[in-house]
């Protein structure tokens, strides 16, 4: 919601003094403002007639209008609008005069500048708002003791009080200063109209006595002395206004004990607000200190005392050393008093202090948060150097496995080759000499070397397949998978087996190793449907929560679920060699590849109505893969005669 401006109307016949007031009003921070501008009463009047203004800032000589006479004129014409007298005259008594008459308050142009000209617009528009306020909330009667040893006039101030229009206030008279006390004593009273001149006191110490006693209650001097310096006295020592009886009416007085009342309130109010300010600041578990506009330090609260040590009381009074930029956050730090420097992040803010502009700098140990961050950069250093440590060591471990591996690709086939050959040898070179029985045992020697052969062939592939790099490409899944399917067929024609494989499925990934896993795969689904006299084999892809998984769908042998943890463990097999041939590495090289891969791969199954093996290879998807939402696009049916 927009902040409501306050409309201004100010009345100045000098131009160039106009402009100037303008500016200062314009380039102010905190208040929104509209300033029409006239030259003379007249046109001020006529303006007024209008509505809409808030405050009039009125000059009191002008071309159709002199002194006093212009702020009367002006005030009768809207008594509710709060009026401030900004002139170029250096006059006490006048200046007394417009206050009297209900002037908010009396500036002199050459003496005032932005910040008190905003402040006591401020002022005034609050102390009328909270008036009027007051007034709309219906009559409420205030109590006014009034100290006067004249009974004559002290019957005829009570009368003007209480003959006004509406309900005036309650008005409790006594004639000497010690009633008066006495009766302040008792409570209730909200207003002391008080006669300088009583039986028992004399002056202004009459007036120093009262505000010694009741200090919160507002005074009006109300005396038959016309005597401007011992009414500026009278204000010093704490009076809220001077009148002189006889130059006073019923609305003139009402309205000066309104003001007065008023004022004290918004004074204590202001007073409060200043006291809850310097506790938070001298509370404050940050140090705040208080730097004026000439970089010398006023006020270190208990916490910046703390942190500066010994030399914070040497700092008063002394220029603020630490760089200072409003609006920003900055680190520093600070000597302090220990072995150790602090360091602190430091806030600029730009505020009042005691009336005067000022840097309140905000300062927040961050010494231990420092300390924190440090010690994790070296945990992290250390943590680097550990992993780069662990690293060589996994290559040395990889090179005595590579090393492993070449032994036994090359030295172990060697003795291999011989068992196997000689003893085919003696099964052809000596069949006449043999018994059944010898055959038998050659015949089972050959056969155990043979599948020692494919067992170091299949872990050659293995430790190959988590040594190799990967160089990722973008695969055509579908095209690969018909020719594994085609040289399946060919391999055992008299089979009847069904391949379900869809166009467009593509993927980025290691080609070489993603060949092994169709054809690990695809070969399985093969072998374990090679007992059933038909079969479909399926590989595709679907959704699963938003993740792209493809599959291997048959309809063969299948598996219990209960052994499913072994599905995928080096030399791990869960049918006999005579039902379904093979060494068990199959599937760990399935597992390997998809994982090097950053995939997943898991199996569904049951015994004798088949299995299903899913995977995924989350890569960034290649523009020309699919998903089929419906059928597969293209079946291949291989029916061997």
């Amino acid at each position: 919601m927009p902040e409501k401006r306050t409309r201004i109307l100010l009345v100045e016949d000098s131009r160039t003094d106009a402009h100037l007031i303008e500016k200062m009003l314009d380039g102010t921070d905190g208040m929104a403002s509209v300033v029409e501008w006239v030259q003379t009463l007249s046109a001020g009047l006529e303006r007024l007639c209008r509505g809409q203004i808030d405050l009039v800032v009125l000059d009191l000589n002008l071309s159709d209008s002199q002194g006093v006479d212009t702020f009367t004129r002006l005030s009768s014409k809207a008594p509710h609008v709060p009026i401030i007298v900004l002139t170029g005259t250096v006059d006490e008594k006048l200046a007394m005069q417009a206050i009297h008459l209900g002037a908010q308050d009396y500036l002199v142009k050459k003496e005032i500048n932005s910040d008190l000209l905003l402040r006591a617009i401020r002022y005034a528009v609050e102390r009328s708002r909270r008036l009027a306020g007051s007034e709309d909330a219906g009559p409420k009667q205030e109590t006014v003791l009034l100290v006067e040893d004249s009974r004559t006039d002290a019957r005829l101030i009570t009368k003007m009080l209480t003959a006004a229009p509406g309900e005036g206030p309650v008005v409790e008279s006594v004639n000497t200063l010690s009633a008066g006390l006495q009766r302040l004593s008792a409570g209730g009273i909200h207003i002391v109209l008080l006669d300088l001149n009583l039986p028992d006191s004399h002056g202004l110490d009459t007036v120093r006595t009262t505000t010694a006693h009741s200090p919160n209650l507002p005074i009006v001097v109300l005396t038959s002395s016309d005597d401007e310096t011992l009414a500026a006295k009278a204000v010093g020592e704490g009076a809220q206004d001077y009148l002189v009886k006889g130059q006073v009416d019923s609305a003139h007085l009402l309205r000066a004990i309104r003001y007065a009342i008023e004022r004290k309130r918004a004074r204590q109010a202001i007073v409060a607000s200043e006291a809850r300010f310097h506790s938070m600041i001298r509370d404050n578990a940050d140090g705040i200190v208080v730097v004026d506009r000439a970089a010398l330090v006023r006020y270190l609260n208990p916490a910046a005392r703390s942190l500066f040590g010994t030399e914070a009381e040497q700092m008063l009074g002394q220029p603020f050393e630490l760089p200072i930029t409003a609006g920003e956050t900055t680190e520093v730090r600070i000597a302090g008093s220990g072995d150790t420097p602090v360091v602190a992040a430091m806030r600029v803010a730009e505020m009042d202090w005691e009336g005067e502009a000022a840097h309140i700098v905000s300062l927040r140990d961050v010494t231990a948060r420092k300390r924190a961050e440090e010690e994790v950069a070296k945990h992290r250093y250390h943590l680097e150097e550990l992993v780069e440590h662990r690293t060589a060591e996994l290559a040395a471990t990889n090179q005595e496995l590579e090393s492993f591996s070449y032994s036994v690709s090359h030295d172990l086939r060697a003795p291999l080759r011989g068992l196997v050959g000689f003893s085919q040898a003696l099964l052809e070179d000596y069949d006449d000499k043999l018994d059944e029985q010898g055959k038998h045992y050659l015949s089972r020697i050959s056969a155990a070397g043979r599948r020692m052969s494919e067992l170091i062939d299949d872990m050659l592939t293995l430790s190959r397949v988590t040594r190799s790099q990967m160089q990722r490409e973008t695969v055509d899944l579908s095209a690969m998978a018909s020719q594994i399917a085609a040289v399946l067929r060919e391999g055992q024609t008299d089979r009847k087996v069904q391949f379900v494989i869809p166009d467009g499925l593509a993927v980025a990934a290691d080609k070489r190793l993603l060949e092994a896993v169709l054809e690990n795969l695809l070969g399985n689904a093969w072998k374990f449907t090679g007992g059933h006299p038909t079969a479909t084999i399926e590989f595709g892809v679907t959704n699963v929560d938003n993740e792209r998984v493809y599959f291997v769908r048959d309809d063969g042998a299948g598996f219990d679920m209960a052994y499913v943890d072994k599905l995928f463990g080096a030399f791990q097999r869960l049918h006999t060699e005579e039902e379904f041939p093979g060494t068990g590495i199959g599937l760990a090289t399935v597992h390997r590849i998809v994982r090097r891969h950053g995939g997943r791969v898991w199996a569904e199954g049951e015994v004798e109505k088949g299995a299903t093996f899913y995977f995924t290879l989350p890569a960034k998807a290649q523009p020309d893969e699919t998903i089929p939402t419906e059928a597969p696009s293209r079946e291949e049916t291989v029916l061997a005669s």
